[in-house]
């Protein structure tokens, strides 16, 4: 009995020995390739009539391998069009969207060696516009995009 009364008295002990903080995220930079659109100081072009895509979605372990696991998509905070398999790609149809200010949300799932598992938001302001005469800038062709987004804060 004695044994048995020692044994509960050590048994808060091995609960000190595990304790973790749980903030150990990953810490990663995000690619996302877009198709048909024209970056103008930050934000994104789209013609109305041709619609855009996101050819890819990936991202870059800092200090250990990394990578995403699903992404779900969110034009104007609505829809959650989900994505499981690499690359994610998305395609957009604006031909009934309103010409104006948008928004592209994309919220992620982001797995790296020894981290506990993370979730990143992204987004992006979209413009979308009635023709190519529309868009501000030099270039007002329609093309890809490859933006990297550095420093992105993971929950």
């Amino acid at each position: 009995m004695k044994k048995f009364l020692y044994l509960l008295l050590l048994l808060p002990l091995g609960f000190l020995a595990s304790c973790d903080d749980g903030n150990d995220v990953p810490d990663v930079d995000i690619n996302v390739t877009f198709d048909n659109v024209v970056k103008e100081d930050g934000i994104l072009y789209v013609v109305q009539d041709k619609g855009f895509a996101v050819r890819s979605v990936t991202c870059e372990g800092i200090g250990a391998n990394a990578l995403i696991s699903s992404v779900t998509y969110y034009w104007d905070y609505v829809g959650g069009l989900f994505s499981f398999v690499a690359p994610f790609t998305q395609v957009f149809d604006t031909s009934a969207t309103p010409v104006g200010n948008h928004i592209l949300r994309l919220n992620m799932e982001v797995l790296q060696e020894g981290k506990s598992l993370g979730f990143a938001i992204v987004e992006y302001k979209v413009k979308v516009v009635a023709s190519e005469e529309d868009i501000p800038g030099d270039s007002n062709t329609p093309g890809t995009e490859d933006l990297k987004t550095s420093g992105v804060t993971l929950r």
